[in-house]
């Protein structure tokens, strides 16, 4: 078991953590909150300037409005990918070998469920696609038919790693296509040598995903420094039980007040106390209820006869006419 000595330093580990967690986030907002208010500054300007240059005419107002809008397409371009909100997943070809003539490439995910051209030109880019669950597969299609096909890649690996200074994490994967089968069957590798390509994926990863494992990682601080409070609490409270007891056994031991003293015998001798005795009369074996059926009706009949006595004026009957 812990010591509190253990615990303490334990406390100002997590709580430091818990700080530095909290502070990353409030920069992570301030930095967001900051980027989109110039943006919003830049687009009211690119507006006011194309207004004015509409209103009036001119060689000054018109190259007012282009350098507006020049400097909103800068800022947009620079920034794109950390004002992103949404996860973006773009796979480019990088190279391919012995690619049959005439035949194309494809990239198929599946979630979101789409199929997208892949070319070294462009990039195919799936919008918010769930890392945990999205599987890639490649395939050469030919006058329609599918020729060549890979097994499916998971996309949770290309998702992880640091992020580069465009916030794209990168990977660069080579991939083996094979003709396609039926019923599930191994082609024969001297029939049919598989088509080799390399493709580079970019997992951009959004502002809601990046405050989502921000605010994740604050929670999981906040949970450890309260486990280690706890666990303070309960080791100062058996520390003071303990204490307590030790009290007690110096001051004579035993509790103070005996269970069952009620009913226990007072002094030497096996005599009871007074209190032993009356508490007895009322058990179920006890006198009270041996005798109670038996004078009951005694009891009954004096109630009447003192009732008589005291009250005979008022209830006796009233003198004859």
């Amino acid at each position: 078991m812990a010591s509190m000595s253990d615990l303490e330093a334990m406390l100002g580990k997590v709580s430091s953590n818990l700080a530095s967690t909290k502070a990353a986030v409030a920069e992570f907002e301030a930095e967001l909150s900051g980027l989109r208010a110039k943006r919003s500054a830049l687009e009211q300007s690119a507006a006011a300037a194309r207004k004015r240059a509409e209103e009036a005419p001119s060689d000054e107002t018109e190259e007012s409005g282009r350098f507006a809008s020049l400097a909103l397409e800068d800022f947009d371009a620079a920034n794109a990918q950390a004002l992103r909100e949404y996860d973006v997943l773009a796979v480019q070809l990088k190279e391919a070998k012995e690619l049959p003539e005439g035949a194309a490439l494809e990239v198929q995910c599946s979630s979101p469920v789409e199929t997208l051209p892949l070319a070294a030109e462009e990039a195919a880019e799936f919008a918010s696609p769930d890392a945990s669950v999205s599987m890639l597969t490649f395939v050469c299609v030919k006058d329609g038919a599918t020729v060549y096909e890979s097994a499916s890649l998971d996309v949770e690996p290309m998702a992880q790693g640091r992020a580069a200074e465009d916030g794209s994490i990168t990977v660069v994967t080579s991939v083996a296509l094979v003709p396609p089968t039926e019923d599930g069957a191994e082609p024969e590798p001297e029939l049919s040598p598989p088509l080799t390509i390399e493709v580079v994926t970019k997992y951009y990863v959004g502002t809601a995903t990046r405050k989502a494992a921000l605010m994740a990682a604050y929670e999981r601080a906040g949970n450890a420094r309260q486990k280690v409070v706890n666990a303070m609490r309960s080791l100062a409270n058996r520390g003071v039980m303990e204490k307590n007891g030790e009290a007690t056994a110096r001051a004579g031991g035993g509790a103070a007040v005996p269970s069952g003293f009620l009913n226990k015998g007072a002094g030497e001798g096996g005599k009871k106390s007074v209190v032993g005795k009356v508490m007895g009369w009322f058990k179920p074996d006890g006198i009270v209820f041996a005798v109670a059926p038996r004078v009951k009706n005694f009891f009954i009949f004096a109630l009447g006869v003192l009732a008589m006595h005291v009250y005979g004026d008022e209830l006796k009957l009233p003198p004859p006419i």
